[in-house]
């Protein structure tokens, strides 16, 4: 008898989204326990599948013809750093839990980035898709309000020389709060009138947002703006 031997675990999260795609409406009650030297009991938890689910829909919605991935393979790819512990900590296990790994690099903050050169295409779709479905049943709204302020916002950085602009639209888009969100959005208009119409519907939908949501907004905002910005490089070139 080999005592050293054992079974091969799988992701989590890949069980999580196998799991949406069969019961995409129902909301499965989990007895958790860890089986090891010791035994750990968490106990029953709801897995709030239908949250996953939007995924799906998200995906298939905005970039089934871009991303080329069929459901098994999205799944085998989608990774998350936070641990099933973290996640069975929240009190459920829905898709709040299981960001993609690597987005919360992009999240605003004074460390934050916004990608400097073109993401795996995986990741630039999967980061989208999960920001999106956390925004809820505004997403379609949200989605084409991002891609407008990002227009406008590369518009603005690449209308003049030095970089000036383009660290102004990096300040805004690594705020945390939505005074200070607004305020910067206050400074471009200040600097170039032309952006106000577009940037007023932004400020007026910022404010109205939760502290949450506004901050997946912004970083929705960022993958737009990179995208935006080197298209706007290649056709100066």
């Amino acid at each position: 008898e080999d005592k050293d031997a054992a079974l091969d675990t799988m992701e989590w999260a890949w069980l999580v989204m196998a799991l949406a795609g069969v019961y995409p409406s129902r909301t499965l009650t989990a007895y958790v326990f860890n089986l090891g030297n010791t035994n750990t009991t968490v106990g029953f938890l709801p897995v709030r599948l239908p949250e996953v689910a939007r995924m799906y829909a998200i995906l298939n919605q905005y970039f089934s013809n871009e991303a080329g991935l069929s459901d098994t393979k999205r799944d085998r790819l989608y990774r998350t750093d936070e641990s099933f512990r973290s996640a069975c900590e929240r009190g459920a296990i829905g898709l709040q839990s299981m960001p993609p790994s690597g987005l919360t690099n992009f999240f605003p903050g004074p460390n934050s980035s916004i990608p400097n050169k073109p993401l795996e295409p995986v990741d630039y779709f999967l980061y989208q898709t999960w920001i999106l479905a956390m925004l809820g049943p505004d997403h379609e709204d949200l989605y084409q309000l991002a891609r407008q302020t990002a227009e406008s916002l590369a518009t603005f950085a690449s209308e003049e020389r030095g970089t000036a602009r383009d660290n102004l639209v990096k300040e805004l888009l690594n705020q945390t709060g939505k005074r200070s969100f607004i305020q910067k959005l206050t400074e471009i208009v200040e600097s170039d009138p032309a952006r106000f119409p577009a940037l007023e519907k932004l400020a007026a939908r910022a404010y109205a947002m939760s502290l949450e949501s506004l901050r997946l907004f912004i970083t929705l905002i960022k993958f737009q703006y990179a995208g935006k910005s080197r298209q706007t490089s290649s056709e100066k070139a």
